[in-house]
């Protein structure tokens, strides 16, 4: 019996034996997974760290590229704002200029207009020819304005407003002059003046100017001259027709007896001279 127990005990001392070693293992065990854990946490930890650091940095640079983003966003909205604004100013100032414009024109037509109307009440009186004749079928007329616009000059007037005589307009005159409040213009007319038309009486043939001239002396003496007309200036002007020949007048003219004799000569050329 007492064989029995000390087996037993041996026995339980073996077992406590194996338990202390499982024990102990399950202790070393434990103990390095406990300082693996702590190995993974602080690991863990670390890489947390750098995670929220890095997050942080990321925060940060957000907030900076917002910020730069804002700051570009409320420059670009300013100058935007900037822009409209002076747009705005230009338009107006546009607008301005173009309704100055309109009233310009609106303005410079009224005038235009009023002018026009104003132009078109000017005309001559009945114009007047001279008693003396100035050329052949030549003499002058004078007329006096028979309104003028306050708004015009005298002589615009005068050059620019046409008159008909004989039927014929006739732009401007030959000249204009102030007589007192008076405006007169005066006319040459060269046409339809039969009063004013001389001619040449028979001509006459009075030989070779000189031998070797070449030159032949034909005469004749001016008809319808009155003693009130231009003598000189009527024969000079007046026309020829002399062996086929057209001549406008005579190589000179020599007042014989006065006006009454005022004679043509012309030098025509002859070979038998």
């Amino acid at each position: 019996m007492w064989k029995e127990k000390e087996d037993q005990d041996s026995k339980w001392a073996e077992e406590r034996k194996s338990h202390q070693r499982e024990e102990q293992a399950w202790g070393e065990e434990k103990r390095e997974r406990d300082r693996k854990w702590a190995q993974e946490s602080l690991s863990h930890q670390q890489e947390h760290r750098r995670w929220e650091e890095e997050q942080r940095d990321q925060d940060r640079k957000w907030a900076q590229e917002r910020l730069s983003h804002q700051d570009e966003r409320d420059k670009w909205n300013k100058e935007k704002q900037q822009e409209d604004n002076e747009r705005a100013h230009e338009r107006n100032e546009w607008e301005g200029e173009r309704q100055r414009w309109a009233d310009n024109v609106r303005r410079h037509q009224e005038e235009w207009e009023h002018w026009e109307k104003e132009r078109n009440r000017v005309r001559w009186g009945e114009p007047q020819g001279d008693e003396r004749c100035t050329a052949y079928e030549t003499r002058f007329y004078t007329a006096t304005l028979a309104y003028l616009p306050p708004s015009m000059h005298w002589m615009q007037a005068c050059m620019e407003t046409p008159i008909e005589i004989h039927g014929v307009r006739v732009d401007s005159p030959e000249s204009c002059e102030k007589r007192g409040s008076n405006i007169v213009g005066r006319w040459k007319v060269n046409f339809d003046e039969p009063a004013c038309r001389t001619y040449w009486e028979t001509f006459s043939d009075t030989g070779c100017v000189s031998d070797g001239s070449r030159k032949r002396r034909i005469e004749a003496r001016l008809e319808n001259l009155r003693p009130e007309y231009d003598w000189v200036e009527m024969c000079a002007t007046t026309p020829a027709e002399i062996r086929g020949t057209h001549y406008s007048g005579p190589t000179y003219c020599h007042p014989r007896s006065g006006w009454t004799g005022m004679t043509g000569i012309w030098e025509i050329d002859d070979e038998s001279c």
